[in-house]
């Protein structure tokens, strides 16, 4: 297995879109924070940390990191993860934590804790839903979609403090909702 780094997010993509789209569900966090990214102009990616891991040529594997937040992980083989935990010592001398698949994350936290001492403990347990089918009202509703007009942020604001709040995830709602406002 090899690790590649990616100085920022748009080599990340190149590199790993068309396999995190194959779990778009599992990967959405990744992919939406590096397509977002991916976009804006002023990111060298110097602070950012982006792995795609490969096998035989093939990716099997992604995880990044945008400080202060924790390093996520997508899918990976078990085998991966102490070359991950390498990687990621040498860039970072502590972690506020990981987050992906269980067994991945569990098996990172075991492996970083082994080398940089510590401990560990599951703060949040989350699951993916996916929407596979629309199934069509049987009566229309008023309304029409419209482009967001700048009277909407406190509306926004309000939908991502409800967000912050009522799923227990840590973050900052002022600074989550200021992309789109």
């Amino acid at each position: 297995m090899e690790l590649h780094r990616s100085p920022n997010a748009n080599e990340f993509l190149n590199r790993s879109e068309s396999w995190l789209v194959q779990s778009e569900a599992e990967n959405n966090l990744m992919l939406g924070i590096a397509r977002w990214l991916s976009d804006q102009p002023s990111d060298d990616g110097s602070e950012n940390y982006w792995a795609t891991v490969s096998e035989d040529g093939r990716v099997v594997g992604a995880a990044f990191r945008t400080p202060p937040y924790p390093l996520a992980v997508a899918m990976l083989p078990l085998e991966a993860v102490p070359l991950l935990v390498t990687d990621v010592r040498a860039t970072y001398s502590e972690l506020p934590g990981v987050s992906g698949p269980t067994a991945v994350a569990e098996e990172f936290a075991n492996l970083w804790i082994d080398r940089a001492g510590g401990s560990w403990r599951v703060d949040l347990r989350q699951r993916i839903h996916a929407l596979t089918a629309v199934n069509e009202l049987a009566t229309s509703v008023p309304g029409r979609l419209r482009r967001m007009e700048p009277s909407d942020a406190p509306l926004i604001l309000e939908w991502m403090q409800g967000f912050v709040r009522e799923t227990g995830v840590p973050g900052d709602a002022e600074r989550a909702a200021r992309p789109h406002l």
